[in-house]
């Protein structure tokens, strides 16, 4: 079956980069084989330094997609190579992607 892990929608923009940042950290230890264990992921490491390849770069920006619900560049990794970093520019992509709250409504809604 598939699963159905994904970012929380109601998330406030601090509670997205919080969500993402623990996000990235516990898919990045486990693509680098820590089985889950963020704590053995530094936010402000390279994640290269870390042995992250390009193989797992490809691994762990597929799961951060499919997370997020984000199309994501194959450099996003190279760009953005630290967890805070990677972090950051996600929220980023989320919150401009995604309408902000009460978009498409210019007073209460109803009669």
């Amino acid at each position: 079956g598939g699963r159905r892990d994904r970012m929380p929608a109601a998330a406030s923009p601090d509670e997205r980069g919080t969500l993402l940042l623990a996000r990235v950290r516990t898919l990045a230890a486990r693509v680098l084989g820590h089985r889950d264990e963020a704590s053995e992921v530094d936010e402000d490491t390279r994640l290269a330094d870390l042995g992250l390849d390009s193989l797992a770069a490809v691994e762990l920006r597929n799961e951060l997609a499919a997370w997020t619900g984000l199309t994501l560049p194959s450099t996003l990794l190279f760009d953005f190579p630290t967890p805070r970093a990677l972090a950051a520019e996600l929220t980023r992509r989320h919150a401009a992607e995604a309408p902000p709250a009460g978009a498409g409504s210019d007073g209460p809604a109803g009669p």
